[in-house]
């Protein structure tokens, strides 16, 4: 380990041989199944540990066992020239391995909320633009009741709430199914969406009319938006 470059391609492998070592020389394990979970006997009672490459976390009944599994792994991590253990003890649990951990006296709950936080942030999607609704657009567009009606069968019908339930994922095109008015599996079923009949012809082109007026480029054959969704919904919702 002291000839061990951080980086290069025989690093891990070295740690690896190296901390498995140390916790079967302190009296550790592994379990059948998870070859990074550990268990072992401590202070006379059963302790089991999660390793993520150097980070640990413990489970066990009393913070004094702990420390002491703390100690003895740190102890045999302690190389000769250093004074003090490279391995620093952080307290009761409150995230590991990118989750978020929330211990209580009653139960112990589990999330990501604080990675898809920073997941969202890191690509700019923490403060989406507002979303405008289907009904917003044919306000805007003063859509005349009649219309109004037949572009209500197909929304209904697709379970469209918002202008991008329509495109994909990119937010460069209207769906073919959005296009075509035909459920696909992304739209909520009959079990959960009220069983309307489906639109009729009038319908599915007054539906086309709006779609190739408002938001499609003239005359493209696959729907492309002439302006894409850019920031989440900005231009699209701006109709």
């Amino acid at each position: 380990m002291l000839r061990a470059l951080q980086g290069h391609p025989e690093a891990a492998r070295l740690w690896e041989e190296h901390i498995s070592a140390i916790l079967k020389d302190v009296g550790f394990k592994n379990t059948e199944h998870k070859k990074n979970i550990y268990t072992g006997q401590f202070c006379g009672e059963k302790v089991l540990l999660v390793r993520q490459v150097d980070d640990f976390a413990l489970g066990c009944r009393q913070e004094s066992t702990a420390k002491s599994v703390y100690s003895k792994i740190g102890a045999k991590l302690t190389l000769h020239n250093e004074a003090e253990a490279p391995f620093e003890y952080l307290g009761s649990v409150d995230s590991f391995d990118g989750y978020d951990v929330l211990q209580t006296r009653d139960y112990i709950k589990l999330s990501a909320e604080s990675h898809i936080r920073r997941l969202l942030k890191a690509h700019g999607w923490d403060k989406p633009s507002p979303r405008k609704s289907i009904n917003e657009v044919m306000v805007k567009e003063k859509v005349e009741p009649s219309r109004r009606r037949l572009l209500n069968e197909v929304r209904l019908f697709m379970g469209f709430t918002y202008l991008s339930d329509m495109c994909n994922a990119a937010g460069t095109h209207i769906l073919p199914e959005a296009w075509n008015c035909q459920r696909q599996s992304h739209t909520l079923r009959s079990h959960s969406w009220p069983n309307f009949k489906a639109p009729g012809r009038q319908a599915k082109a007054a539906w086309q009319s709006l779609l190739q007026s408002l938001f499609i480029l003239p005359g493209h054959f696959h729907r492309q938006l002439a302006s894409p969704l850019g920031e989440w919904l900005t231009p699209l919702d701006s109709h």
